[in-house]
């Protein structure tokens, strides 16, 4: 697992001013999150965990090791008032199905996901499943929970080029 912890401002959305620091975790031991971010050094209020089916739960199945990280990864946040950006797999989505936008059913991990997340956000990209189809880079960010507001779509380009989104109705700097 990957793991990223930062400290910086953001400004318009976009990061800006570092330090960004970067830990490659095995997932064996939950604690090594912890330690990576007391190995930076500095105030951390963003960490990124890629992804959270290696994050290190514990339990007998795919789905009670990802219902365990998911609720140690909330702990986490709340001990030390940092922002987890939890990034996921889909183990139980099926991409032959009608319409294949990610749902909240599809993270697995008995529900914990959608239990204690407080945003779970998808990316459907139409080219991906249906080539031809739509228009290229065409992306919907979907807004599949969110404790605080509202849900929704919004709708991003992908620059492939870039491996970058960004919104379609931003009108720039």
């Amino acid at each position: 697992m990957t793991c990223a912890a930062a400290s910086c401002p953001t400004r318009s959305g976009r990061r800006w001013g570092l330090p960004l620091h970067f830990d490659r975790l095995g997932g064996s031991d939950f604690s090594d999150i912890s330690d990576a971010i007391d190995r930076t050094g500095e105030p951390v209020d963003q960490l990124i965990v890629d992804s959270l089916q290696q994050a290190g739960g514990t339990g007998a199945t795919s789905d009670e090791m990802l219902a365990d990280a998911t609720r140690r990864l909330k702990a986490l946040a709340l001990s030390r008032d940092v922002v987890v950006l939890a990034l996921a797999h889909l183990p139980l989505h099926t991409p032959g199905r009608e319409d294949p936008r990610p749902r909240l059913d599809d993270l697995g991990g008995g529900g914990a996901v959608k239990q204690h997340a407080d945003v779970v956000l998808g990316l459907y990209r139409e080219e991906m499943y249906r080539p031809g189809g739509g228009i290229e880079g065409a992306t919907e960010l979907n807004i599949a929970k969110n404790r605080g507001g509202p849900t929704g779509f919004v709708d991003l380009y992908f620059h492939r080029a870039w491996l970058r989104f960004e919104d379609i109705l931003d009108p720039g700097p």
